[in-house]
C-alpha cells in the first residue's frame, strides 16, 4: 500500500513538472494526498482549480469573507 501510494505521489510530481495538470491531480487523489493537488494548483496560480479542490477535500482550508 504505501508503494502505491509513493507511486503515485511520484508520478503526480511528475506530471506537475510536464504541467499536466488533470493527470497530476489524479494520482495526487489516488495518493490520497489532495493537499499535494492543492499546493500544485496554488504554485501555478491555477485559482479555480485550487479553489475546488479545497472545497471538494479540504473544506477546512477554505474561508469565506
Amino acid at each position: 500500500m504505501f508503494l502505491n501510494w509513493c507511486n503515485n505521489a511520484q508520478q503526480g510530481e511528475a506530471a506537475a513538472q510536464r504541467q499536466s495538470w488533470a493527470e497530476a491531480e489524479g494520482f495526487f487523489l489516488r495518493a490520497k494526498q489532495p493537499d499535494l493537488a492543492l499546493a500544485m494548483y496554488r504554485k501555478a496560480r491555477l485559482w479555480e482549480a485550487a479553489l475546488r479542490i479545497a472545497e471538494d477535500y479540504l473544506p477546512a482550508k477554505v474561508s469565506y469573507c
